[in-house]
């Protein structure tokens, strides 16, 4: 039977930062370009092949000044930023993706009733690495 990892079991770091406290949502889009490599004689066959993955990292949460200060000083850097997540449920080793992203977003915002909230994010900057879980 399938066992499942549930959201709060994940460590997140941007750019040295733990983020894990102060995160709610976090989202890695991983896209693969399909190349079209029609084959080149009269029978005109398609043939698609992979080409270069691009993703995006999309992460929000709850504002606390200390994170906050440091991923305004990440995203200020304007260069590609390292980012980690780590999946943990107890295994010897935990899976993991890592990897650079372009920080592009930060957004803060709140309403009278509310807490201080964040949403950041941006397109990845060359390979996303897996490390698969070794139970």
């Amino acid at each position: 039977m399938a066992t499942f990892v549930q959201g709060f079991l994940a460590k997140i770091t941007i750019d040295t930062v733990d983020t894990t406290p102060i995160t709610v949502d976090f989202t890695l889009d991983q896209t693969t370009t399909a190349l079209d490599k029609t084959v080149m004689d009269s029978s005109g066959v398609s043939k698609m092949l992979p080409g270069v993955t691009a993703g995006t990292l999309a992460f929000s949460g709850h504002i606390s000044t200390v994170e906050l200060t440091a991923l305004q000083a990440s995203k200020e850097k304007l260069v590609p930023v390292a980012f980690s997540i780590v999946i943990t449920e107890g295994n010897a080793t935990e899976a993991e993706y890592n990897g650079f992203f372009v920080f592009n977003d930060l957004s803060v915002s709140t309403a009278a009733e509310d807490n201080w909230a964040f949403t950041a994010g941006g397109p990845t900057d060359g390979a996303i690495n897996f490390i698969p879980a070794i139970p």
